[in-house]
C-alpha cells in the first residue's frame, strides 16, 4: 500500500512519486486504506466519463469532514450528483458562463490588475497571495456573485482558509469551534446576498447574477430557489478562489526561477497563452478528482471493490508520457491536440474554465514587467497547504529588488 499522506516530501515535490506510481502501479490502493488511485491519462478520461460506474454522489463525504454536521456541511449543488439530474441543473447555469458573459468582465480584470501592479509591486516586500492574487481574483469573483459590497477579500479568504483547514486531521477543539463559526457566518451571508438580489433584479438586468436568477426558476420567490442560489454562490467562490489564486502564485514562482522561460513568455502573447496552459497542466491546483464505485471493476488486473473511494489523479495524468512529450517540462510550442485535464473531464468539467484562463492571462500580462525584480523562497522553504486534495501555498513572500541593471 502506497502512502500519499501529506508530508514534507509529498507536499514539496509530489510529482516524482506520482510519476513512479503511474508507471509501476497505475491502479493501486493508497494509505490510509480503502482509497484507490488511478493515474494514467486514458484511464482517468475513461473513468471520469463513466458516471454510472464512478459516481459523484458521495463526494461530500470526502470534502465535508465527518465532524461537521449538516448545518455546516456544503451542498455542492452540482458537484455531488450524477446525470441526468446533473445535466438538468447545469443547463440552468451554463448561460451565465458563456464566453460573452466572461469577456464582459475584461475591463474590470484589466483595471484591477493594473491598479494592483502599480500599488502593490511598488513596495519592497510583499506577500503575493494576500497582496495581489486574492485581491485580483476576489474582485472578479465577488463582482460576479454580488459579495463585493458586503464582504472584504480578507473576510472571504478567512472563510476559504477555514474550509481548507477543515480537512486537516487532529485539529484541537478551539480550532474546530472557530472553523464552525466562520462557516456558519458565511452561509448566512450567502442567503442574505441571494435574498437581497432577488428583491430588486429586473427583466432588464443583464449581469451574471441576474441571468442566473432568471435561468434557475420561473418562481423567483421560492425558498428552494434561495437555497439553491446560495449553494451555487458558495461553489463558485470556493472553486474560483482555490484554483486560480493557487495557479497564479505557482505561475509567478516558475517565471521568477526560470529566466529563459520568462523571456519567452514576455516576448510573445502566444507564448503567454501556452504558458498558462502548461502551468495548468503541470501544476493543477485541483490535482485529485474523487469518485466512488457503484460496483466492483477490474483495471490493469487490479480489482476495485464496489463502494470504494477512487482518486483520479489529474496531476499524474497530465504528466503521462504516453500523451505528452517531455511531460515534466514547459513546452511553449505544445499544440495540445490532446488536451490537458487540469479542469477535469466529463460531465463535471469545470464551469469556470474560460474565466480562469482569462484571469490568468490578464494578471500575468500586468505582472510580467516586474518578474525580474522579484525574488521568492527556495522550493524547500515554500509553505504548502497541508492536504493532497488541493495544491496551493499558504503564503508567498516576495522581495522586490530595485536594480537598474535588470
Amino acid at each position: 500500500m502506497i502512502n500519499l499522506l501529506p508530508n514534507d516530501s509529498t507536499l514539496h515535490a509530489p510529482y516524482p512519486l506520482l510519476n513512479r506510481i503511474r508507471e509501476e502501479s497505475p491502479v493501486c490502493e493508497i494509505s490510509p486504506g480503502g482509497i484507490w488511485l488511478i493515474s494514467r491519462y486514458d484511464d482517468v478520461i475513461d473513468g471520469l466519463s463513466d458516471y454510472q460506474l464512478f459516481s459523484s454522489k458521495r463526494k461530500n463525504e470526502v470534502y465535508s469532514p465527518k465532524w461537521l454536521n449538516d448545518e455546516y456541511n456544503s451542498d455542492f449543488y452540482l458537484a455531488n450528483i450524477d446525470p441526468p439530474e446533473h445535466h438538468k441543473r447545469r443547463s440552468k447555469i451554463n448561460g451565465a458562463f458563456k464566453r460573452s458573459s466572461v469577456e464582459a468582465l475584461i475591463p474590470l480584470m484589466e483595471k484591477t490588475a493594473s491598479d494592483l501592479s502599480s500599488n502593490v509591486l511598488a513596495q519592497d516586500n510583499i506577500e503575493f497571495i494576500s497582496d495581489f492574487a486574492y485581491p485580483f481574483i476576489g474582485r472578479i469573483i465577488t463582482e460576479v456573485t454580488g459579495l463585493h459590497e458586503l464582504q472584504s477579500v480578507d473576510q472571504t479568504r478567512e472563510w476559504i482558509r477555514a474550509v481548507e483547514q477543515s480537512s486537516v486531521p487532529d485539529l484541537d477543539q478551539q480550532k474546530l469551534d472557530s472553523i464552525k463559526s466562520i462557516i456558519n457566518q458565511q452561509k448566512k451571508l450567502f442567503v442574505h446576498v441571494v435574498t437581497d438580489r432577488m428583491s430588486y433584479t429586473s427583466a432588464n438586468d443583464s449581469d451574471f447574477f441576474s441571468n442566473l436568477i432568471r435561468s434557475m426558476s420561473s418562481n423567483p420567490c421560492s425558498t428552494q430557489l434561495k437555497l439553491d442560489l446560495a449553494n451555487i454562490i458558495e461553489l463558485l467562490i470556493r472553486a474560483g478562489y482555490q484554483t486560480t489564486v493557487h495557479l497564479l502564485a505557482t505561475a509567478v514562482i516558475q517565471l521568477i526561477k526560470n529566466t529563459k522561460l520568462c523571456d519567452q513568455v514576455t516576448a510573445s502573447g502566444q507564448c503567454l497563452s501556452v504558458f498558462v496552459e502548461e502551468t495548468m497542466r503541470l501544476y493543477s491546483s485541483a490535482p485529485i478528482v474523487v469518485r466512488h464505485t457503484t460496483q466492483s471493476t477490474t483495471l490493469h488486473q487490479v480489482t476495485i471493490p464496489a463502494g470504494a473511494e477512487v482518486w483520479f489523479s489529474l496531476a499524474s495524468a497530465n504528466r503521462d508520457p504516453r500523451i505528452f512529450n517531455n511531460p515534466d517540462e514547459y513546452d511553449l510550442h505544445r499544440d495540445y491536440k490532446t488536451p490537458h485535464i487540469a479542469f477535469g473531464h466529463g460531465p463535471h468539467i469545470c464551469l469556470g474554465l474560460h474565466l480562469a484562463r482569462l484571469e490568468m492571462k490578464i494578471a500575468l500580462t500586468h505582472l510580467l514587467p516586474f518578474i525580474k525584480q522579484m525574488r521568492c523562497p527556495s522550493d524547500e522553504d515554500l509553505n504548502w497547504i497541508h492536504t493532497m486534495l488541493f495544491r496551493g501555498l499558504v503564503d508567498l513572500p516576495i522581495n522586490m529588488i530595485r536594480d537598474t541593471l535588470l
